[in-house]
């Protein structure tokens, strides 16, 4: 009986030790899905940004603030053809960076997703009008840039102030696109990641 009772309490322990291995690979491999779908959808939301932006006009690019300050949204025109009378321009398009359905601007969890006053990024073709067409270029976008807090001074160190999830910066003939996104894994830890950007637009 003895014995029996020792069996069973070794065999108990091994299969404890075996149940705890198995959550955590478990564990690991979620959490390395999640962030591996996040870096696709960051690598995917700024190579399509790019390639929207660097056919914009160069003059018909704005808002420009100068740093330290960045902005969320850029609107311009891209040229559709040429003719004797000079260009002729595409609607106005609108790069921006807005808050996620279901979400408002109030440090809470509106929808229920883990996170606080998430944010997406859109592509916006002839904002306002009847023919207005809308693309996500990505969801989980974070308020502010990875590193950043809104209070005024530049915590993470890059020259610019309180720069929001989708950061535009101007410089020269182009500009540098910096986006962060963020969400949780199945185990609840937060995923950030971060991706940058230099972008050269028309003359």
């Amino acid at each position: 009986m003895v014995e029996l009772a020792v069996s069973l309490a070794l065999i108990t322990v091994m299969m404890g030790g075996l149940m705890i291995v198995s959550h955590n690979i478990t564990s690991a491999v979620r959490a390395g899905t999640s962030s591996a779908a996040l870096e696709v959808e960051g690598e995917t939301a700024i190579r399509r940004l790019v390639e929207v932006l660097r056919e914009a006009a160069t003059d018909t690019v704005t808002p420009r603030p100068a740093a330290p300050f960045s902005t969320p949204r850029v609107d311009f025109l891209r040229a559709d053809s040429w003719s004797i009378k000079g260009f002729q321009w595409n609607p106005l398009e609108r790069i921006r960076l807005e808050l996620r359905p279901g979400e408002l601007d109030n440090g809470l969890d509106d929808n229920g997703n883990g996170l606080s006053d998430e944010r997406r990024v859109t592509w916006i073709t002839d904002p306002g009008a009847p023919g207005q067409r809308v693309v996500t270029l990505c969801n989980w976008a974070s308020e502010l840039l990875e590193g950043e807090l809104p209070n005024g001074a530049d915590d993470n160190g890059n020259g610019l102030i309180d720069e929001p999830g989708l950061c535009v910066v101007f410089q020269d003939d182009g500009a540098l696109v910096r986006l962060t996104l963020q969400r949780r894994d199945p185990e609840g830890r937060l995923l950030t990641r971060t991706f940058e950007r230099r972008v050269g637009f028309r003359n």
